[in-house]
Order: structure tokens, then sequence, then C-alpha cells
């Protein structure tokens, strides 16, 4: 089992905090709208199961049932922090879920633009397309960022 981190960093939270502000046109009468940590990555977990497991595997271990297929193998997720000298690299991994980096040395991009296929459920959905899109790739990184062993 996955020794998950206690808590998720403030700045991802935050953010994620501000597009949920932004995205939720509910009037809450008087009362200040919380947003708990376990609630933003329990639904990170419930998208990453989604979209993401099939390749990183269900514990984000890099062994999902197509990973065998792909010319360069996923990697396990959950050792994103251990090899950034402790510290869970958000922008950088961020830029490549979104799909704003892109990586040459790898051949060509199997891993889906994340931003783009969040933006199209938007539209079903009637929200603004980046808006939704940030917020759906933030609650992944939140859910990333709780799995990360120690």
């Amino acid at each position: 089992m996955l020794k998950a981190r206690q808590t998720i960093g403030r700045r991802c939270v935050g953010w994620l905090v501000s597009i949920v502000a932004m995205m939720t046109s509910v009037a809450v009468s008087g009362e200040d709208l919380v947003i708990s940590d376990h609630a933003i990555v329990n639904t990170g977990h419930h998208i990453y199961m989604r979209a993401c497991a099939v390749c990183h595997g269900r514990d984000a271990d890099g062994n999902g049932p197509y990973a065998k297929m792909l010319v360069a193998p996923p990697p396990a997720l959950t050792t994103l922090s251990k090899a950034n000298g402790g510290r869970f690299p958000f922008e950088r991994i961020m830029e490549i879920v979104s799909g704003n980096e892109l990586m040459p040395a790898h051949g060509a991009r199997d891993m889906p633009v994340w931003g783009q296929e969040f933006s199209g459920e938007a539209e079903s959905l009637g929200m603004d397309a980046r808006t939704l899109a940030r917020g759906r790739l933030l609650e992944v990184m939140a859910y990333l960022e709780f799995v990360q062993e120690k």
C-alpha cells in the first residue's frame, strides 16, 4: 500500500479553491464556502481513475493495463517527490499533464492532452472551458501530491 501524504501543498489547494469559487454560482446564505482537502483529493482520485489509471495504474505505480502497449512505459507517479529532492514538482507535472510541456526525447506524445480533454467536458456542462479544465487538472494534481511516497 502506498504511503500517502497527510496534507496537500497549500499552493495547490489555494489555486483549486479559487477555481472552484469561480465555477460555483450557488449563493451560500451568509456562510463561507468550505472545501476540505479530503474532498479535493477524493475528486482528484475519481478523475485519475477515469483518465490516468489505464496507463499509470490504479496505484499510480506505472503498471496500468495499457502500459505494455506504449512505446515509452508510463512512469510511476508515486515517486515524483522522492525524485525531486522530497518536494512535489507541481509546476513541471502540471505542464506535462495539461499538455503544455512536450518531451521530444520521448518521441511521440502517447499521453492525451488532458487540458483539451477537460475543455471538451465543459461544453457539455455549459461552463467556461478554461476554468473547468484548470479545476480538473488541479484536482488531479492534488491527488498526485497526496499519493507521494515518503
